[in-house]
């Protein structure tokens, strides 16, 4: 499986990529410091989990990253 962590704190997003996520069966993890460069990245990665900060900066952009991984789920 492939995750995607959306945070604005770099150190939030280290701590998490530091976490043994194989051992869950996590393979590949994706960095993405806003909802925007996350919605940049999402349709190349085609994450199974996303991890994001709570307080996003927009709310139409925490709908967009729903439609985007609505998407990828019927697209699979």
């Amino acid at each position: 499986m492939k995750m995607m962590i959306v945070d604005n704190d770099v150190n939030a997003q280290n701590d998490l990529s530091q976490i043994e996520w194989e051992q869950i069966g996590i393979t590949a993890i994706e960095t993405a410091p806003s909802s925007k460069l996350a919605l940049e990245r999402i349709t190349e990665f085609s994450p199974d989990i996303i991890v994001s900060d709570s307080v996003l900066t927009q709310t139409h952009e925490l709908l967009a990253l729903r439609g985007a991984m609505d998407e990828i789920i019927r697209a699979r």
